[in-house]
């Protein structure tokens, strides 16, 4: 169950009205605990309890969704970047506290599973480098991957371009000469990306297929769809994968 909170509070952290306007909703008898009208604001309540103009408050226990990004959409805020993620859900969750955020953010040139949520403690768990949480991608390149490449990838020795430190160990699957299923347990920017150019290849698609126990599956473009249960049913904390 939900810690108490003020009604004023309820209202403004899940993104209805601010502490003032939630004032004014509650003189107006808007606002109800079960069945029983709020008469002052500063009235406790479990939030899963309480409603506006009979309606439930909506996901009283936190936003845990998963999106197919489209190409050219920004995994950002901020809307002088363009076409934000955070277009493609409820403008109320923006208004939310905490606000709702991306774990996994793809750039703005790839597509695929990002996960977006209010819970920060499974943000830290899904990216924190220290956790080797599985992320999978379909990738297509400009030129033939080689024996080479694959094993460059698998080494745990690869360098890439403004960074000193190695790669960890990443799993290169091919599926034509071109194409490639790629398993990574970090999350540097635009890393795969940048993996392919040491190798002297340019990544022409990318799209993230999977995150932790997550799978995109038939989710439509720019579609996203709520993700059940807890931080341990949506993280694969995986050991380093070591060469073959």
């Amino acid at each position: 169950m939900n810690k108490k909170l003020r009604i004023d509070r309820i209202l403004a952290n899940y993104g209805y009205a601010s502490r003032a306007e939630a004032k004014v909703l509650v003189a107006r008898h808007r606002v109800r605990i079960g069945s029983t009208i709020v008469r002052k604001p500063e009235e406790l309540a479990d939030p899963s309890e309480v409603s506006l103009d009979n309606e439930p408050i909506e996901r009283p226990l936190g936003v845990l969704v998963m999106l197919n990004k489209p190409l050219g959409v920004v995994c950002s805020h901020d809307e002088r970047e363009g076409d934000r993620i955070f277009d493609l859900v409820p403008e109320r969750w923006l208004r939310r506290n905490p606000q709702v955020v991306s774990a996994g953010r793809l750039d703005k040139d790839s597509t695929g599973l990002v996960v977006i949520t209010d819970d920060y403690a499974l943000v830290h768990r899904l990216t924190s480098p220290k956790h080797h949480v599985n992320k999978v991608y379909e990738v297509q390149v400009d030129g033939d991957i080689t024996d080479s490449v694959v094993e460059k990838f698998a080494s745990g020795t690869l360098l890439i371009a403004d960074d000193p430190v190695v790669c960890k160990p990443a799993k290169l699957e091919l599926t034509t000469p071109r194409c490639a299923r790629v398993t990574l347990t970090e999350g540097r920017n635009r890393q795969l990306r940048r993996m392919f150019a040491a190798c002297g290849l340019t990544v022409e698609t990318l799209h993230r297929v999977a995150f932790g126990n997550l799978e995109i599956g038939t989710l439509a473009e720019g579609a996203w769809c709520d993700v059940e249960g807890s931080i341990e049913t949506v993280t694969t904390v995986t050991s380093v994968i070591t060469s073959p």
